[in-house]
C-alpha cells in the first residue's frame, strides 16, 4: 500500500513536470536551478524575476520550484504608424523628422524623445530646416528654407503647349485622340495611353462624343463611347 502511495504521488510529479513543459515553459527541478533560481539558455533568474521570452513579445516569471512561466498572447508580427506599416524591428524616423521610431514584436512603437529643433520654414503645412530643398507647390520649381526662415523658389516657365493651347502645370486637359487624358508635367505633357474606340460611317472615321450629318442629310450621328454609330430617325421631306 505505501509503494503505491509513492508511486502514485511520483507520477503526479511527473504529469505536473510534463504539463509545465506542454505549456511551452522550460521546466527546471527545485536542485536543478540552484535553490531557488531558474536557469533559462544560460541566464540565471531569481524566484519571482520576470524576463523577456524568447518570442520577443511575452513574458516569463521565475517560479519558486525553479520553473518558468510565460504568458501566451499571439505576437503582433507588424506597427502601423502615421499610416505606414512596419515590420517587427524596423527603425523609422518619427513625425516630428528628428526623432527615430522602432516597432517592437508586441506591436507598440517605441521613439526617442530628445527635443527636436523647431522649423525655420513652413510651407505648405510642413516644416523645413535651414538649406533644405523641397519642390514647389506648381510642381516644377524648386525652393529652399533660408536661415533666416525665408523661402526662395525658382521660377521657372512650367506651362504646357498642346495643339495649339498652353495650360499650366498640374492642370488636366483632353488627349487630341478624344479618349484618353493627358496632364501638363514639369513643361512637358504626359498622357494616358489606352485604346481609343473609334466608329466608322460611310468610309470616315469618327471619334467618341463626335457628331455629323447622316448620309439622307438631315439626320445626325453619334459615336458613343464605345464605338458604336447612334442617327437619330426623323423622316426627312
Amino acid at each position: 500500500m505505501i509503494i503505491r502511495a509513492l508511486s502514485y504521488g511520483f507520477s503526479a510529479l511527473a504529469f505536473a513536470a510534463l504539463s509545465v513543459v506542454a505549456s511551452g515553459c522550460v521546466f527546471v527541478s527545485a536542485d536543478g536551478g540552484g535553490g531557488g533560481t531558474c536557469d533559462v539558455d544560460g541566464k540565471v533568474f531569481t524566484v519571482g524575476e520576470s524576463f523577456p521570452s524568447a518570442d520577443g513579445c511575452n513574458t516569463c516569471t521565475c517560479e519558486a520550484d525553479g520553473s518558468t512561466a510565460c504568458t501566451r498572447k499571439a505576437c503582433i508580427e507588424s506597427c502601423t504608424y502615421d499610416g505606414q506599416i512596419y515590420e517587427v524591428g524596423d527603425v523609422f524616423p518619427a513625425i516630428d523628422s528628428c526623432n527615430m521610431c522602432t516597432c517592437s514584436a508586441d506591436g507598440t512603437i517605441a521613439c526617442d524623445t530628445q527635443d527636436c529643433p523647431h522649423p525655420a520654414c513652413m510651407y505648405e503645412g510642413k516644416g523645413y530646416m535651414p538649406g533644405d530643398m523641397f519642390p514647389s507647390a506648381d510642381g516644377c520649381n524648386t525652393c529652399a528654407c533660408g536661415a533666416d526662415g525665408t523661402i526662395s523658389c525658382s521660377e521657372n516657365d512650367c506651362s504646357c503647349l498642346y495643339d495649339g493651347q498652353t495650360y499650366p502645370a498640374g492642370a488636366s486637359f483632353p488627349s487630341t485622340d478624344g479618349c484618353n487624358t493627358c496632364t501638363c508635367v514639369d513643361s512637358a505633357v504626359a498622357c494616358t495611353e489606352k485604346a481609343c474606340l473609334a466608329c466608322t460611317y460611310n468610309g470616315q472615321t469618327y471619334q467618341p462624343g463626335e457628331s455629323w450629318q447622316a448620309s439622307d442629310g438631315c439626320n445626325t450621328c453619334t459615336c458613343s463611347e464605345d464605338g458604336l454609330v447612334g442617327c437619330t430617325k426623323i423622316n426627312c421631306p
